[in-house]
């Protein structure tokens, strides 16, 4: 399972929701237009997130794996170019 996405979906909700909420969550007659704020809120900072945070964290991710194996280690310190 890709937990970072997962993590990266929950951050926007919550994100959405704090948004949102103070605005429109409270108005009962208004609840129509409070979901498709939240939406469309969730939508611009999912991909604001996944365009931005996403890839950097994956990046580490993969250069903490490759630490692990023992011939990347050598390689680095011989080569540090590569």
């Amino acid at each position: 399972m890709d937990w970072i996405s997962v993590g990266a979906s929950t951050v926007s909700g919550a994100l959405a929701g704090a948004v949102c909420y103070p605005l429109l969550g409270r108005q009962k007659d208004k609840r129509i237009l409070y979901g498709i704020s939240v939406a469309l809120v969730f939508a611009a900072t999912n991909a604001l997130i996944g365009n931005l945070l996403v890839p950097p964290i994956r990046v580490w991710e993969g250069e903490k794996e490759m630490r692990k194996i023992p011939f990347y280690n050598y390689l680095a310190k011989n080569d540090p170019q590569i």
